[in-house]
C-alpha cells in the first residue's frame, strides 16, 4: 500500500509534491501541538523549555541526515543515467559483434530481435517505469534475444572471437538493464527511510510539549518546513525514472535509428 502511495505522489508536478510534502508536516505539528495541551498544566513551561532545546539539537541532526541522503540519493540518479548511456553502448555493441559474425552464419534473426528489444525499451519499458512497475513486454523481447543469439552461436565454432564478444555484450546488457530496475522503485535502503521518519517521530513528541511561550517560538515552524522542502526533494531524486525529473531515454532513441540503419 505505501509503496502504490509512493508511486501515485511521484507522479504529480514536483511542485505539488514538495507542497505536499511541507504541508502535511506543518499540519502534523499543528496536531501534536494541539494534543500537547492536553498534559498536566504543572511543570508545563519546564518542559516546553527542555522539548524545545532538545528540538534545537534533533533539528539539526535530521537536516543533516537528509542531506547525506540526498547526496545520495542524487549519486545515485546520476549513475542511472550513467547506465542508461552504458546500456545503449552494450546494445550498439552487440549488433556490431553480430553483424562481424555475419559472413559465417545467418545473424539477421538475432539482430532483428535485438531491434525488437529496443523499440520496447522505449514504447513499454520506460511508459512503464514511469508508472512504478517493470514491463513484461521487454522481459519476453529480452528473452527472445538471448534465445536467437543462443541459436545463431550453436552454429558457431566456440573459438571464433565473435561468439566470445557476443556472449560478453549480451551479458553486460542484460546486467545493464538488472541495474536499472533495481534502483527504479528508489536507490535508498529502506532502513534510510526508517530512520527517517524515527526522527521525525521524535522531533514531532518534542513538539507535542511545546506549550506556553514556547509554543509561539518560530523555530520548530521554520525546521519543520525546512524539513519538509529536504525530504520533498530527497523523495524526487531517489525515484530516477519517476516524475518530472527522470532519466530520459535518449541515448536509446539514438542507438534505435542507428541499429535500423545499419540493418538495411
Amino acid at each position: 500500500m505505501i509503496v502504490a502511495l509512493a508511486d501515485t505522489l511521484a507522479a504529480w508536478p514536483n511542485l505539488a509534491i514538495v507542497l505536499t510534502f511541507t504541508g502535511v508536516l506543518l499540519v502534523l505539528l499543528v496536531v501534536v501541538q494541539s494534543l500537547g495541551r492536553l498534559l498536566p498544566e504543572e511543570g508545563r513551561e519546564a518542559r516546553a523549555t527542555a522539548a524545545l532545546d532538545t528540538f534545537k539539537v534533533l533539528g539539526p541532526l535530521t537536516g543533516v541526515f537528509l542531506s547525506f541522503s540526498l547526496v545520495q540519493a542524487i549519486g545515485q540518479f546520476r549513475t542511472a543515467d550513467v547506465n542508461v548511456t552504458r546500456e545503449a553502448a552494450n546494445v550498439y555493441q552487440l549488433d556490431r559483434a553480430l553483424n562481424g559474425a555475419s559472413s559465417m552464419t545467418d545473424t539477421r534473426p538475432a539482430r532483428l530481435a535485438l531491434r525488437a528489444y529496443v523499440r520496447h525499451l522505449v514504447s513499454h519499458e520506460w511508459p512503464a517505469l514511469h508508472e512504478g512497475h517493470e514491463s513484461r513486454e521487454t522481459t519476453q523481447a529480452l528473452l527472445r534475444v538471448q534465445q536467437a543469439v543462443d541459436a545463431m552461436l550453436e552454429t558457431l565454432p566456440s573459438e571464433v572471437r565473435f561468439s566470445n564478444d557476443i556472449d560478453k555484450n549480451l551479458d553486460e546488457m542484460q546486467d545493464d538493464r538488472a541495474t536499472r530496475l533495481g534502483i527504479a522503485h528508489g536507490g535508498l535502503p529502506a532502513v534510510m527511510w526508517s530512520v527517517l521518519a524515527a526522527l521525525f517521530t521524535l522531533l514531532f513528541a518534542c513538539a507535542a510539549f511545546l506549550q506556553g511561550s514556547a509554543t509561539r517560538h518560530p523555530l520548530p515552524i521554520l525546521y519543520i518546513a525546512g524539513l519538509g522542502l529536504l525530504s520533498a526533494l530527497l523523495f524526487i531524486m531517489d525515484r530516477p525514472f519517476q516524475g518530472e525529473l527522470s532519466v530520459s531515454p535518449s541515448a536509446l532513441i539514438k542507438i534505435q535509428s542507428q541499429l535500423d540503419a545499419r540493418l538495411r
